[in-house]
């Protein structure tokens, strides 16, 4: 009796266990189906003025942020899905990274932020002055993106204020920058900045991942050429097989396992007349070389996850 019990107790968990995954698969496949956007905003400014840490804290909903680097707002509309890192970086960080390879220093956030909020408190002289003589010149000469915000903080301390409104707008006219006068504290402004934030950026859809595989197909004037890295388990045929379908157009049944990573490319004649290169990197499955395989993965335009449709594991 003991035993039909317990037969049937693990029956059940085996029912609940398959609905959990089906449940995840279904949702997963859901996720897949929503057009994806993702950016990076980057927000600079002197440290200790309390205007970056405390407007990505108000963007969150006034969550504690735990980790001050960069935090996640994931939102939807019009059945788009939106994600924003909320990256935050000051001058003493900036510094000191500057000098080590290894952090790979506050310029790739410059050169990957879609968007570049500066931030000063408008009580602070000094903070808005590190934003005319140091932080835009950061913008100038590492970063691409013309979605610039200069935001002014603090303006509920009307008898305290030592940078007068006209001069932020000043200098954001003369660079070209949209301008925001705001209070965190008394919530001043903060849904003005969010709806043209929002707007601006689902209006500015050129990182698209779905765009960015089209870019491949279209062409880019500014690229040489496109890296596309293939991933996946050991043996599933649906990397080194496929590359060599696609640029040799054969099948070897018989190949030889991908040791390390192996590299080809194919040139393609575009409709317009561009011509485009496309560079194939075949990866070494196994979680034993992940750390291979992620230095491979750096800076590469494409990702194909391969899988066999035969073996549930891969």
């Amino acid at each position: 009796m003991g035993n039909r019990q317990h037969q049937k107790n693990k029956s059940q968990l085996k029912n609940i266990n398959e609905n959990n995954q089906e449940k995840e698969i279904i949702e997963e496949i859901e996720d897949i189906k929503a057009d994806i956007y993702k950016f990076n905003i980057l927000f600079v400014g002197e440290s200790g003025v309390g205007t970056k840490t405390s407007l990505i804290k108000k963007i969150l909903g006034n969550k504690y942020i735990d980790n001050k680097d960069i935090q996640k707002l994931i939102y939807l509309n019009n059945n788009k899905k939106y994600i924003l890192h909320l990256i935050e970086k000051n001058r003493e960080t900036d510094e000191k990274n500057s000098s080590n390879i290894y952090l790979n220093n506050a310029s790739r956030f410059f050169k990957n932020a879609d968007c570049i909020i500066l931030g000063y408190d408008v009580t602070n002289e000094q903070s808005f002055q590190e934003i005319k003589n140091y932080w835009f010149k950061q913008i100038k000469d590492k970063s691409k993106t013309n979605l610039i915000y200069l935001v002014a903080n603090k303006i509920d301390l009307k008898s305290k204020i030592k940078v007068k409104e006209n001069r932020g707008k000043t200098f954001a006219g003369a660079n070209n920058i949209k301008y925001f006068s705001i209070s965190v504290k008394d919530n001043i402004n903060i849904d003005i900045f969010m709806n043209s934030l929002k707007s601006d950026i689902e209006n500015n859809i050129k990182n698209d991942i779905n765009n960015g595989i089209n870019e491949i197909f279209y062409g880019n004037p500014s690229k040489e050429y496109y890296k596309v890295v293939f991933v996946g388990d050991t043996g599933i045929g649906a990397k080194t097989s496929l590359i060599n379908r696609i640029v040799n157009d054969e099948y070897n049944p018989n190949s030889c396992r991908t040791s390390g990573a192996n590299y080809c490319y194919k040139n393609y004649k575009l409709k317009n007349g561009n011509k485009l290169s496309i560079h194939f990197w075949d990866t070494v499955g196994g979680e034993k070389f992940e750390k291979l395989t992620t230095y491979f993965l750096k800076n590469s335009d494409c990702i194909v996850l391969g899988f066999d449709i035969t073996k549930k594991n891969t």
